[in-house]
């Protein structure tokens, strides 16, 4: 039971926090969504969906926040979209 316990709690704080690791992987250099899941999995060993992780994307897009290269529709690969930090679409 303790294990369990202990993979909820990592669970709730990436899903809680997911914005904030996320901005602290791009500060570090421009990475596909992809990169980011696998990065999150070794790092807190959360499997992360592509719905929960792009999710946080969209925002950002729509806010221009981020240079994005691809495309963030759901029926393409994960790795059709490429964040990074600090530059904003043209």
């Amino acid at each position: 039971m303790n294990k369990d316990l202990d993979k909820a709690w990592r669970e709730r704080l990436v899903k809680n926090h997911l914005d904030l690791i996320i901005l602290r992987l791009l500060k570090a250099k421009p990475r596909w969504g992809y990169e980011i899941n696998l990065e999150i999995r070794d790092r807190f060993k959360v499997y992360l969906s592509a719905g929960t992780l792009y999710h946080c994307f969209t925002p950002w897009r729509r806010r221009a926040t981020f240079k994005l290269s691809g495309k963030l529709r759901a029926d393409e690969e994960e790795k059709s979209t490429r964040l990074q930090l600090g530059a904003k679409n043209s």
